[in-house]
């Protein structure tokens, strides 16, 4: 079972896993060559906390800018399928605030708890380890310039009705926004997890289609009345939920925004990202997504 990979053009690789068992996991890491090229590699191995909350703050007393929960760390994959989310981008790009992906991964675990039958969400681009914008590394920027800077950034997919949710459009659209209804949406899912992410009081925004801002405020009602989501909840989706003309691209995954502007990187650990200048020419440009289930 493929726990997740790693492949760029740098001259180092890095993944991340959990274990959330309180037994030893084995884990074999295998090296494929850029082609066919031989070669040494070194291997460095270094373990970190990761604590089952989304409140970072209640389990470190330094809660600095430059404390624990402010250090951008790359997303661990899941171990299995019932922790709820399923990282499924590059991991050079997969880096986060330690508090942000806390919140992130807890909303996921909340989803699974409160409706049965939860496939695990997919986790997209969110920024590099050095806390820039994903693509810098390589000369090629896949966001706008400024964006999912400094850990604070994560593209996540929507709730589907289909077998999976991973990232994907779930409506017709021109390219830009929905043309149609979101007939792929799983709407009670999708507000719910939003509902939970919006409990934070450090969440500066989350984007997503204006179509599907329609149906996320519906659903969060139809919760409210189901005593899921509390009269607070939906306030917090009218005043933290961004939609309209300046949020085209959404209509595959919403856009989560962390208010902190500044912090600290983690990349004291890594080698120059100078590394070789390989052509991807030779890489194929679909890879298998890691996979989680036994």
């Amino acid at each position: 079972n493929i726990l997740g990979y790693s492949a760029s053009e740098q001259d180092f690789e890095r993944l991340a896993w959990y274990n959330p068992s309180g037994r030893s996991l084995v884990r074999y890491v295998y090296v494929l060559p850029y082609d066919t090229a031989s070669g040494t590699y070194d291997i460095r191995i270094r373990t970190s906390d990761w604590h089952d909350t989304d409140d970072c703050d209640s389990e470190y007393s330094d809660d600095s800018e430059s404390g624990p929960c402010n250090r951008i760390m790359q997303f661990p994959q899941a171990a299995d399928t019932d922790q709820g989310y399923i990282v499924t981008h590059e991991a050079h790009y997969s880096n986060l605030r330690r508090e942000v992906a806390y919140l992130v991964a807890s909303a996921a675990a909340a989803v699974q708890d409160t409706f049965s039958s939860t496939k695990p969400l997919a986790l997209m681009d969110m920024g590099q380890a050095d806390g820039d914008t994903p693509g810098r590394m390589v000369g090629s920027l896949r966001h706008p310039e400024g964006t999912h800077v400094e850990g604070n950034d994560i593209d996540i997919a929507y709730y589907q009705t289909g077998s999976d949710n991973l990232g994907r459009e779930v409506c017709d659209s021109d390219g830009y926004f929905c043309t149609g209804p979101a007939t792929l949406l799983e709407p009670r899912r999708t507000a719910y997890f939003m509902a939970m992410l919006m409990r934070s009081d450090y969440l500066r925004v989350i984007g997503v289609d204006p179509e599907i801002a329609e149906d996320v405020l519906d659903a969060a009602d139809d919760l409210r009345s189901e005593g899921l989501l509390r009269s607070s909840d939906i306030s917090n989706l009218d005043a933290y939920m961004a939609y309209g003309d300046g949020w085209p691209f959404h209509h595959h995954h919403m856009h989560l925004s962390w208010s902190w502007e500044s912090g600290h990187g983690g990349t004291g650990f890594a080698p120059d990202l100078g590394g070789c200048e390989f052509s991807l020419a030779a890489i194929p440009a679909a890879k298998a997504l890691p996979v989680i289930g036994w």
